[in-house]
């Protein structure tokens, strides 16, 4: 049973897979209801309708060719897993497909599009929608963790990891002719400012504590960022959680 039915409708009608428009229905996404709050996605992305959470299978990635370097926070299996925290089954469409159903409010980054005028961006970048990023496992005595992902990026210039930040929905390219591109190796989340991806680390947001001081690779203090994951982590199975972002005056109460 689907849910929100006009706006899956206007996305699959804008979709373009590949780089090559295809027909709706082998496009769209089998979307079943659980029950009167919560839905599921190609039975793997779980949205709860009432508090607005995304729930994704991940894996800690294993190897990282760049020495740990990381700019990216999610890919799917067949992305840029080599500087990526987490690595996913989970397409690009369908994350798209869930922050929409629920509702969050894209940047609708347009095409021709490029990562030089961030700055140019900022006042729209305040109107989109933030979220913030927990990863969830349960270890071998069966003990369930929460963790922020802020607790698994280190920042080499600060030799800490990065304090507790939002990731705008900047949402998927849209070409020039209205179509969403959506290659699955397109980034998914990414801790810099990507005109591709879903989701955008902050920089200079109400969200973050640090307002005023730049988190992405490709701004003006050039910020590297590395993995640090303790190694019985490495390769595990683990829940993606991702919730929206709340007023930084409930943000700082909630830290």
């Amino acid at each position: 049973m689907k849910f929100h039915l006009l706006i899956l409708v206007l996305l699959l009608t804008k979709l373009s897979v590949d780089g090559f428009s295809q027909a709706v229905n082998k496009n769209a996404p089998a979307i079943n209801k659980i029950n009167d709050t919560t839905y599921v996605i190609n039975d793997r992305v779980v949205l709860n309708k009432k508090n607005r959470t995304i729930s994704l299978p991940a894996k800690f990635t294993k190897t990282n060719a760049r020495n740990g370097i990381i700019e990216l926070i999610l890919c799917n299996r067949i992305g840029k897993s080599y500087e990526s925290l987490f690595v996913t089954d989970v397409t690009p469409i369908e994350l798209q497909t869930a922050m929409l159903l629920l509702g969050y409010k894209s940047l609708e980054s347009k095409f021709p599009a490029d990562d030089k005028s961030l700055k140019k961006k900022e006042k729209k970048i305040r109107k989109a929608d933030s979220v913030y990023l927990y990863v969830q496992w349960t270890d071998s005595n069966k003990v369930q963790t929460t963790q922020r992902i802020e607790d698994f990026i280190w920042d080499s210039n600060n030799n800490s990891y990065i304090k507790p930040v939002s990731w705008f929905f900047n949402g998927l390219l849209t070409g020039q002719d209205g179509k969403i591109i959506s290659h699955n190796w397109i980034s998914m989340i990414v801790n810099n400012y990507d005109f591709s991806s879903i989701l955008c680390l902050n920089y200079k947001t109400a969200f973050n504590t640090q307002t005023g001081s730049a988190h992405h690779i490709n701004s003006a203090k050039d910020n590297t960022y590395y993995s640090k994951v303790d190694k019985s982590l490495l390769g595990k199975e683990v829940k993606l959680i991702i919730k929206p972002a709340s007023s930084k005056k409930k943000f700082l109460k909630e830290r």
